[in-house]
């Protein structure tokens, strides 16, 4: 019996052997893909910077940055198209040649993802500062969508000055078969981005390395974008919720707060929803053909593509979830820049199929936790008190908080939002405002309830 004893122990033994064989493993394959992506999302980085070639010397060939990204990140969307239909020949739609393929060696990001479940899968990334290499990669996504953008559009200007050539004034339409939106060349490198970016950011050790690179991350929700660069916004903005839902403290909030991050997207939202009137937002540059030197989207064009609701929800959510840590300035920055006014216009101004999502910012903004606790924050305290103040706020931010107070509505200032759509929507009231000046009836006054009551009266009878 001894003997049998001893010979369970052993196969257990050997057992967890194994399964601690396969942990070192999985890191060490983590590791390995963390340090090879970092190295070479920083080499891009500097050799995008210094004209595209690969030792970052000017005067290569400035399309090559594009190329490493894209192979780096599994390749780009018509490379992994093609090589899906066997097809291993793969150049985009300007030229450029990317790398990737069913052929092909895992690439450090697929690695990665696969083996997301690795107990020190976030240490060994951060270890080599991988989050902020993968903002850098978002931003270099960008770029490349606008250069691919612009490239493509510069080969139907040069087509339709062919066709015009052809055809004379006569052309019967044939320009307009040539305008034609460019392709996305990084749905699937962008979201592979985004998926890891948002894993890291579940862990709040995160947060502090990102501090230098938030500006960069957070311009991103609402910078302009060509139609094919749309999905980049989306990324982005997952990658910022996941921030504000993990990765905040707060000092990290009046890091933002001194930043004026806030008030910086907001500016870009009013641009973006072509509210400033001027520049490329103007509604005469709200252009979504490819003859203009511009093709990013602004005005109707951005709402119709979803980049309003992209950029609002985004500086909502980050400052619904700032309020957590008993801190409201990033609320006050919002009211200040007018987000109030700006998620008025938006859902005034929108598409039906695009006004729920922002109505549920409302609901975010009303249950903004705005308690009693914050105004004695309002003064702006030391660096030293932002450590001492994140001690004392270490476990007010926990899954303890009662569901009701969570959905307590605390902010009445986005209650006007209501009230405002509420009005508007009362044809009654729109016509009582137009006859008295824009002046709105004050039912707590008896005279203005009596002239309302006539008003309605009157309106009633010539309807």
């Amino acid at each position: 019996g001894g003997g049998g004893g001893g010979v369970i122990q052993a196969l257990m033994a050997g057992r967890g052997g194994g399964a601690a064989f396969a942990d070192a493993e999985m890191e060490r394959k983590v590791s390995i893909s963390a340090r090879n992506l970092g190295d070479g999302v920083s080499r891009i980085v500097l050799a995008a910077r210094m004209g595209g070639g690969s030792s970052g010397q000017s005067g290569n060939d400035p399309e090559e940055w594009k190329v490493r990204l894209l192979k780096l990140l599994g390749g780009s969307d018509e490379d992994n198209q093609r090589n899906s239909n066997g097809d291993s020949s793969a150049l985009t739609e300007d030229g450029v040649a990317s790398g990737g393929g069913n052929n092909e060696a895992p690439s450090d990001i697929d690695i990665l993802l696969e083996n997301s479940t690795c107990e020190r899968f976030v240490l060994r990334c951060v270890e080599n500062e991988l989050p902020p290499n993968l903002i850098h990669c978002l931003r270099l996504l960008r770029v490349l969508e606008l250069q691919h953008d612009h490239s493509v559009a510069q080969k139907q200007q040069q087509l339709r000055r062919s066709r015009r050539s052809d055809y004379g004034e006569n052309n019967d339409g044939h320009e307009d078969d040539l305008i034609v939106p460019a392709s996305p060349l990084s749905t699937q490198a962008a979201a592979k981005v985004s998926k890891l970016l948002c894993l890291l950011c579940s862990d709040p050790s995160v947060g502090e390395q990102l501090r230098p690179h938030l500006f960069g991350l957070l311009a991103l929700s609402g910078a302009s974008y060509p139609n094919s660069g749309v999905h980049i916004a989306a990324a982005a903005s997952d990658v910022i919720l996941a921030f504000s839902r993990s990765c905040l403290s707060a000092s990290l909030v009046w890091f933002l707060h001194d930043r004026k991050m806030i008030v910086h997207m907001t500016d870009d939202i009013k641009e973006l929803c072509a509210m400033t009137g001027s520049g490329p937002s103007s509604p005469s540059s709200s252009n979504n053909s490819s003859s203009g030197n511009n093709r990013c989207l602004y005005g109707k064009d951005a709402e119709e593509k979803g980049l309003w609701v992209i950029a609002i929800r985004t500086v909502v959510h980050l400052v619904s979830n700032s309020c957590h840590y008993q801190c409201v300035e990033l609320l006050k920055d919002y009211d200040s820049a007018g987000g109030y006014h700006v998620l008025a216009y938006a859902i005034s101004n929108s598409s039906m199929k695009h006004v729920p999502k922002l109505l549920e910012l409302v609901t975010a903004l009303v249950c903004c936790k705005i308690g009693a606790t914050s105004s004695a924050m309002s003064s702006t305290p030391s660096s030293q008190e932002h450590l001492q103040d994140e001690g004392m706020l270490a476990n007010y931010n926990d899954d303890s908080t009662d569901l009701a107070e969570a959905k307590m509505a605390m902010n009445t200032n986005a209650f006007e939002i209501m009230d405002d759509l509420m009005i508007r929507s009362l044809k009654l009231i729109v016509a009582y405002k137009a006859e008295h000046d824009g002046r709105r009836p004050d039912f707590s006054s008896t005279s203005d309830l009596t002239a309302m009551t006539d008003f309605a009266v009157k309106y009633a009878w010539d309807m």
